[in-house]
């Protein structure tokens, strides 16, 4: 999903830090790059506004730890 529509409203602060972003990489980029950065930073930016929702709860759990057993006469191999 591909779209640039801006779901904060703030489309004047989210040109001022593309921007920041831009200068701060030092890296010359031609007007090409830029528009598809800019689709890019979009992009994740409407996502990231979807998904920092209130109330979501952000706690890491911690994932199941598995050890493999061996099958039946592996094990004196």
């Amino acid at each position: 999903m591909t779209t640039t529509e801006d779901t904060d409203g703030d489309t004047e602060s989210r040109d001022h830090e593309f921007g920041g972003l831009l200068a701060a990489s030092g890296v010359p980029v031609s007007d090409a790059e830029t528009a598809e950065l800019r689709k890019a930073f979009d992009t994740l930016c409407n996502l990231a506004a979807r998904v920092r929702t209130p109330g979501r709860d952000w706690t890491v759990k911690p994932m199941p730890s598995f050890a493999a057993t061996p099958r039946d006469g592996e094990a004196d191999i």
